[in-house]
């Protein structure tokens, strides 16, 4: 069975469509990026606990 990678399509995107998978790509990492600041933020809420 063989798969294909996302990054290797099977041909050339046209230019719109590589601008819009790139779009798509910066969301993603914006929200992967905004679920670790949420929960460093609320990790820094939570009171250390004394040895």
């Amino acid at each position: 069975m063989t798969t294909r990678s996302k990054t290797a399509p099977a041909k050339p995107l046209t230019p719109e469509r590589h601008i819009k998978a790139l779009q798509v790509q910066v969301r993603e990492a914006n929200e992967t990026a905004q679920r670790f600041e949420a929960i460093i933020a609320v990790l820094k809420d939570v009171p250390a606990y004394a040895s």
